[in-house]
């Protein structure tokens, strides 16, 4: 049994398949089409640069000054307020209480890290110390 495209020659085949590229290139065309069609243009904001086509000048996004910077003391009042709302670190007469602000320890986080690797070398040194009693103990026995 042939089929039709046993029949078909070159010429045709060449033919068929320009048709069908030519068809999907097409189908592809009017997809991209509708695409932008249905695309807004892109709107252009000039944040930093000052462009000196009058044209251009319209499109400049005007930045809000503000005028009106916090205080240090109104910074670090809002911080202490966040960092203890419950009111341990101010005393009762408005101060704040350095000794619980501070940390108690300097090295309080170089031992929390090296907990761990301390465990470990106490372990160590422990058998090393049983091993030398062992071994005086055996020497002393003999």
């Amino acid at each position: 049994m042939e089929t039709k495209k046993e029949k078909e020659t070159p010429e045709e085949r060449k033919a068929r398949l320009r048709k069908l590229r030519q068809a999907q290139q097409e189908a592809l065309d009017s997809d991209t089409k509708k695409r932008k069609r249905d695309e807004p243009e892109p709107v252009i904001k000039f944040r930093n640069y000052k462009p000196t086509n009058e044209d251009l000048k319209e499109k400049v996004v005007v930045q809000e000054v503000v005028t009106e910077q916090p205080s240090i003391e109104m910074v670090v009042e809002k911080q202490l307020a966040e960092a203890a709302p419950d009111g341990d670190i101010v005393d009762e007469s408005g101060q704040v209480d350095l000794l619980n602000l501070a940390p108690r320890k300097i090295d309080w986080d170089l031992k929390r890290d090296l907990n761990a690797k301390l465990e470990k070398l106490q372990r160590r040194t422990n058998r090393a110390i049983a091993e030398i009693l062992r071994e005086k103990l055996g020497a002393e026995s003999q």
